[in-house]
C-alpha cells in the first residue's frame, strides 16, 4: 500500500506540470489581454502595467528590437513589429518563457501570483475566499447524490421489475435528462418564491445549501441511482448469494452483508470523477443561486482574461482530480479483495 501511494504520488507532479503547461500555453494565445477594456488604456499606462506584471521583459525587448529601449511611441513600436515580423516574434517567445518560469516558481511556492484585473490583489485572497465554499457545496451535494443514488439503486434492485424499478429508474432518466440551470430555476420557483421554504439565492446557513446541493447532486444521484441497480442485479446472481439465501437467511442480511459489498463497486469506481466535478464543475449553480464560490471567480477570470486567476483554478481542478481518483483507488483495493496494489 505504502509504495503504491508514494508512486501514484509521484505521478501527480508531472501531470500537474503538463496541465499547468498547456493552460499557460492556451492562455498565451487566446486573443485580447487583461488591460483591454472598452475605453481603451493610453498605450504608455498600458507598457509599464504589462512590464509590472511581467507581460513585457525588458531583456527580451533589448535583445530582439533594441529600438524599443529608446522609447518609441505606439505607432513606432507597431511599425517596428510590422517591419520586423520574426524579431517581434522571437521577443513575443522570450518574454513568454520568462513569465513561464516565473509563473512556475511561485506555484511551487503555492504562490498563485497577483490578479491581473483586481489591482493590489492576489489570486491566493480569491482561493482562500471561493475554494471552502466550493468545498462545502461539493461535499453537500455528493451526500445528496450518495443517499439518493443509492437508496433508489438498492430499491430498484430488491424489487427488480416491479413498480418500485420502474419508478427509480425513471426518476434516474429524469435527473439524466434535466440539465442543471434548468432544474435550479424549476426549484427555486416551486420551493423558494411559491412554497417559500428555502431561500433562493446567497450562501449563510443550512436552509441556503438545499436548493443548490440538490441541483448539482440530481446528475450524480441518477447515475449513482442505475450504477448501483446494474451492480446489484450482477452480484445477486452469483453462487455466493445463492448459498447465504440457501442457509435461511432474512433476504435483508443477504443484502446488506454479502451483496452489497460487491455491488457498490461500480458505484466507488464513479465517484472519483464525480467528485471532482462535484467540487470543480459547480460553475452553473453557483451563479444561479449567488454562491460566493470558485466558480464565480473562474468566469470573471475568463470574462477579463485574467491569466493567473483562471489558471489557478484550472491547476486547482486538476488537483481535486488527481486526489479523487487516488482516494478511489485505495476504497476500491479495501473493498474488493482480488484487487493487489503490487
Amino acid at each position: 500500500m505504502t509504495r503504491f501511494l508514494l508512486r501514484r504520488l509521484a505521478s501527480v507532479v508531472p501531470i500537474l506540470l503538463l496541465v499547468f503547461t498547456l493552460s499557460f500555453v492556451l492562455m498565451r494565445l487566446a486573443p485580447g489581454g487583461p488591460f483591454d477594456a472598452e475605453k481603451p488604456v493610453p498605450p504608455e499606462v498600458k507598457r509599464n502595467l504589462e512590464r509590472q506584471y511581467r507581460m513585457r521583459e525588458p531583456w527580451c525587448e533589448a535583445r530582439f528590437l533594441p529600438a524599443l529601449a529608446e522609447g518609441l511611441s505606439p505607432d513606432a513600436e507597431r511599425a517596428l513589429r510590422a517591419e520586423r515580423p520574426w524579431a517581434s516574434r522571437l521577443e513575443r517567445i522570450c518574454t513568454g518563457a520568462f513569465q513561464y518560469a516565473w509563473m512556475l516558481g511561485n506555484y511551487a511556492r503555492g504562490d498563485f501570483g497577483p490578479s491581473y484585473r483586481y489591482k493590489d490583489r492576489s489570486v491566493n485572497e480569491f482561493v482562500r475566499a471561493g475554494l471552502p465554499v466550493t468545498l462545502q457545496l461539493g461535499l453537500i451535494a455528493l451526500g445528496f447524490a450518495l443517499c439518493i443514488g443509492l437508496f433508489a439503486g438498492l430499491l430498484a434492485a430488491v424489487h427488480h421489475n416491479r413498480w418500485q424499478d420502474h419508478a427509480a429508474m425513471t426518476a434516474a432518466l429524469l435527473g439524466i435528462s434535466i440539465p442543471n440551470f434548468v432544474l435550479g430555476p424549476i426549484l427555486i420557483f416551486v420551493f423558494s418564491l411559491g412554497l417559500l421554504w428555502f431561500p433562493p439565492a446567497r450562501w449563510e446557513d443550512w436552509s441556503h445549501m438545499v436548493l443548490p446541493g440538490f441541483t448539482l447532486g440530481s446528475v450524480y444521484a441518477a447515475y449513482i441511482a442505475r450504477l448501483t441497480r446494474g451492480g446489484m442485479l450482477e452480484v445477486v446472481r452469483q453462487d455466493f448469494v445463492r448459498t447465504a439465501r440457501a442457509k435461511g437467511l432474512p433476504e435483508r442480511l443477504v443484502i446488506l452483508r454479502h451483496a452489497i459489498r460487491g455491488g457498490l463497486l461500480p458505484v466507488v469506481s464513479y465517484l472519483g470523477p464525480a467528485m471532482a466535478g462535484l467540487f470543480t464543475g459547480s460553475i452553473v449553480v453557483e451563479r444561479i443561486f449567488n454562491v460566493p464560490g470558485m466558480g464565480r471567480y473562474f468566469i470573471d477570470a475568463a470574462i477579463n482574461r485574467d491569466i493567473t486567476l483562471a489558471m489557478a483554478v484550472v491547476v486547482i481542478n486538476a488537483v481535486f482530480l488527481l486526489l479523487a481518483n487516488l482516494l478511489v483507488d485505495v476504497v476500491l483495493g479495501l473493498l474488493d479483495p482480488r484487487v493487489r496494489y503490487e
